[in-house]
C-alpha cells in the first residue's frame, strides 16, 4: 500500500463567499473506492460532511476533484481531511472562516480564560492600532499591526471586564473583553 501523502499531488482550500471549496489531485496510477470528506474545528474530532461514491483516480493520469463545504463553521478554523478508500486519511489542512457583521470585528472566545482573539476585516492589510483599557479607563496595552487577527493573552490580568479600541484609518471600533 502506498504512503497516503504520495497519493495526493495537491490538497487545498479557498474561501469563496460563505463557502469553503476543497480541491485535490489524486496522482495517476492510484485508485480508491470512494472518498469521504471530513471537517473538524479542533483538528481531532472529525465529522463526515460529504462523499464521492464509486471509483476514484485513474490508472494512467492525475485526476482533479473538488468539493464545496456549503456550511463551514463560522468565525473559527475549519480543518479538513480526506479518507481515500482503504488508503486511509490524508494530511489535515485548515482554513479560517470569518463572517463579519456590522462592526467588522470579531472577538472569540469572550468571555475568555487564558487568551482571546480579535479579528478585524482588513483585506488591504492596512496598519491598525489596538488599545486595551482597564474598567477605570487606564491604558494597559497598545500595539500596531497589519495582520487580520491579534491574540490577547491574559498574562496576569485579573478576572474582570476590559475595554478596547481598534483604530483602522479613520474608523474607531470599541468593545469589551471579559476574562474569567
Amino acid at each position: 500500500m502506498a504512503q497516503l501523502d504520495s497519493l495526493l499531488v495537491d490538497f487545498s482550500a479557498i474561501v469563496s463567499n460563505e463557502e469553503i471549496q476543497l480541491d485535490w489531485i489524486l496522482k495517476g496510477g492510484y485508485q480508491c473506492n470512494g472518498t469521504i470528506i471530513q471537517r473538524s474545528t479542533d483538528a481531532i474530532n472529525f465529522e463526515n460532511i460529504g462523499d464521492i461514491v464509486g471509483l476514484c483516480g485513474s490508472a494512467d493520469k492525475d485526476e482533479f476533484y473538488s468539493f464545496t463545504d456549503v456550511k463551514p463553521v463560522k468565525n473559527t478554523q475549519n480543518y479538513y481531511r480526506l479518507q481515500l478508500g482503504s488508503y486511509g486519511h490524508s494530511r489535515i489542512i485548515n482554513k479560517s472562516f470569518f463572517l463579519f457583521e456590522e462592526k467588522s470585528l470579531l472577538i472569540f472566545p469572550n468571555p475568555a480564560v487564558t487568551y482571546t482573539t480579535i479579528v478585524i476585516e482588513n483585506p488591504g492589510r492596512k496598519m491598525w492600532q489596538f488599545n486595551l483599557y482597564t474598567s477605570m479607563g487606564i491604558l494597559i496595552y497598545t500595539t500596531e499591526q497589519r495582520e487580520q487577527s491579534l491574540q490577547i493573552e491574559r498574562n496576569g490580568l485579573a478576572a474582570g471586564t476590559y475595554y478596547f479600541s481598534v483604530l483602522l484609518e479613520d474608523q474607531l471600533k470599541t468593545g469589551k473583553i471579559i476574562f474569567q
